[in-house]
């Protein structure tokens, strides 16, 4: 019997069920491959299932492509990827900070196991101790943060991308790949895997270490972070519209060889006034619109906008509460068909 039933009256839409998966089942010892969780979607028409799709973890996601995307630079391919990424809570957001500065419902580790593979991450330091933060608030020590990241790199072939101003820990050198001056948009993910180096680290300065200088080599270039600092679906899709067909037009010039590698900030961001205002409905019980509530309402949108208009421009693409989003499927779907292409290229042009 499902749990739940819904007949759709419209050939788009999204439908909120209230069913939180609380009995979703995993094997603990094969978190780092992917998994059904025991929740399925159905199509059903005369009674008869047309299809069928589990609600599943994609943490290898990359390297069960390995053979198609190994070709393929970072600016070639469709990274989904977290916003405000340690700015996280796994329960319900309580408090009225909670309500405007949590964007995630998962740790860094889950968020890697749900398929995002590119962190937004924003180090600060309190007294002693680094913290990663969101503004002012202090949200999750960064060494549990790097504990995350480090358990998935060890377990997986995975390629991850972190971008943030600061690196004050040491504990991922052995995963973090350098690059040759100069040459950083032409690295293929097959030359990293070949290497053995598969964590990219993005600073908004360059950083350069003694030994980094004297190899020759240095941490990758500021990955370009596009932002709208919209406070509205209608207003990130105008901005997401304007920045994406300009990546398209652009990638003809390019000659499908991006120049810069670009984050798409597809969220929407909630200014004083609407604080306030959902603050003081909050308190008498009538609040809705917290972080969650608006990430929950623009996720799916933001899905069907990348599957269906910016499926050939897309880059990095990072979302809040991504596991309210599908945009992990569908950026597998696209690096497919776009991996596909690419392979087929090559190999024509190798024969020759």
């Amino acid at each position: 019997m499902p749990i739940y039933y819904h007949e759709p009256e419209y050939k788009s839409s999204v439908v909120k069920t209230g069913i939180p998966p609380t009995h979703a089942s995993y094997d603990v010892s094969s978190s780092f491959v992917e998994q059904c969780t025991g929740y399925y979607g159905a199509w059903i028409r005369n009674d008869t299932i047309q299809k069928l799709k589990c609600l599943s973890t994609y943490p290898d996601w990359m390297s069960k492509q390995k053979e198609h995307l190994r070709y393929m630079t970072i600016g070639n391919i469709f990274i989904p990827g977290t916003h405000n990424s340690g700015s996280y809570s796994e329960g319900i957001p309580q408090t009225l900070t909670e309500r405007y500065s949590v964007t995630q419902d998962a740790t860094i580790l889950d968020q890697l196991i749900s398929g995002a593979h590119f962190l937004d991450l924003r180090p600060c330091k309190y007294q002693y101790d680094y913290w990663i933060c969101h503004g002012s608030y202090y949200m999750q020590p960064f060494e549990a943060v790097i504990r995350d990241i480090k358990e998935f790199m060890d377990n997986t072939d995975e390629i991850v991308i972190l971008s943030f101003k600061e690196f004050p820990n040491a504990e991922l050198n052995d995963h973090i790949a350098p690059i040759p001056f100069g040459l950083q948009r032409k690295m293929t993910l097959g030359e990293m895997w070949d290497s053995g180096k598969r964590l990219i680290i993005s600073y908004d300065y360059s950083v350069r270490s003694k030994s980094s200088m004297r190899s020759g080599y240095r941490f990758w270039d500021p990955i370009v972070q596009e932002w709208g600092n919209v406070n509205s679906p209608e207003k990130l899709k105008e901005f997401i519209d304007k920045h994406e067909s300009y990546s398209k037009n652009a990638a003809k010039l390019w000659d499908d060889d991006p120049l810069i590698f670009r984050a798409m900030m597809a969220a929407v961001t909630l200014d004083m006034t609407s604080i306030v205002t959902d603050s003081v409905a909050h308190f008498f019980g009538q609040g809705s619109y917290s972080l969650r509530e608006i990430g929950t309402q623009v996720g799916p949108l933001v899905t069907e906008w990348y599957n269906e208009n910016y499926c050939s421009s897309a880059n990095i693409v990072t979302v809040d509460f991504i596991d309210a989003t599908g945009i992990v499927p569908v950026a597998i779907y696209w690096n497919k068909i776009r991996g596909e292409r690419n392979y087929a290229k090559k190999i024509n042009s190798s024969n020759i």
